[in-house]
C-alpha cells in the first residue's frame, strides 16, 4: 500500500474526520514494517498534496479537506459517508429526520465528528476521555439548545458540546448548571452564550 492508501484507510477507520494525532495512532496500528524518523511529515505532506485547501496542493487528487481552515490540524475525507449514515439513508431516503433509538438529524453527523476530532474525544465538562480499544476513544456530541420541537435549536457548531456519556445524560435531564467558564473550549470552537442561556432558563432543573 502507498502512503496515500494508508492515510485514506486511517481516515475511514476513524469515521472520516481526524486530527493528525489520531491519524498517527491509527497508522501505527494498520501499517506493518519500519517507520522512518520523518514518517509523520510524510503523512502531513500526503494530505496537503491531495487537498485543494492547502498551498501545497498538487492539482490532481482533491481527497481531503481542512476542517474550519488550516491551522487546527483537523482534516476530513471528502464525500465520506460512514457505514452508520449509509444504513440510515438506505432505510429512509425520502426523509430528513429518521427514528432509531433516538431522533437524530443526518447532517449533524459530520459536524459532530469534526468536533470530536478537535477535542480528541475529551469531555468539555469533566475532561473525561473514555478508552474503548487500543488508541480508540469514545465521546458524544450534544446540542445545548436541542434540535426539533419545542426548542428548535440550530445545527451549528456554536450550539454543540462534546461530552462523555455521563455528562450527556445529565445534560439531557437538565442536571448541569453551565456557564462559559465551566466549559473547556478550543480556540477553533466557541460556544455561543445564547444557547447556554437558553439551556439554563428553559431546560435546567432546579434540584432541591
Amino acid at each position: 500500500m502507498t502512503w496515500l492508501e494508508y492515510v485514506v484507510k486511517a481516515f475511514e477507520n476513524l469515521g472520516g474526520v481526524a486530527s493528525y494525532k489520531q491519524l498517527y495512532e491509527e497508522i501505527l496500528l494498520i501499517r506493518n514494517g519500519k517507520f522512518s524518523d520523518s514518517w509523520k511529515a510524510t503523512v502531513r505532506a500526503t494530505i496537503e498534496r491531495n487537498s485543494s485547501d492547502s498551498s501545497a496542493y498538487g492539482g490532481k487528487n482533491d481527497i481531503f479537506y481542512s476542517v474550519d481552515g488550516l491551522g487546527n490540524g483537523i482534516w476530513g475525507l471528502r464525500e465520506y459517508t460512514s457505514e452508520e449514515e449509509t444504513d440510515i439513508l438506505k432505510e429512509n431516503e425520502e426523509t430528513y429526520r429518521v427514528n432509531q433509538n433516538i431522533k437524530r438529524i443526518i447532517r449533524d453527523t459530520k459536524i459532530i465528528r469534526e468536533l470530536k476530532a478537535l477535542y480528541d474525544n475529551t469531555c468539555q465538562i469533566c475532561s473525561c476521555r473514555i478508552k474503548i480499544d487500543k488508541n480508540k476513544y469514545y465521546s458524544e456530541g450534544h446540542h445545548i439548545k436541542p434540535l426539533g420541537s419545542p426548542h428548535n435549536g440550530p445545527d451549528v457548531k456554536e450550539n454543540i458540546i462534546v461530552l462523555c456519556p455521563n455528562c450527556h445524560v445529565k445534560f439531557d435531564n437538565g442536571m448541569i448548571d453551565i456557564s462559559k467558564y465551566k466549559i473547556n473550549e478550543n480556540k477553533y470552537h466557541k460556544i455561543d452564550e445564547q444557547y447556554i442561556t437558553y439551556y439554563n432558563e428553559n431546560i435546567k432543573k432546579i434540584l432541591v
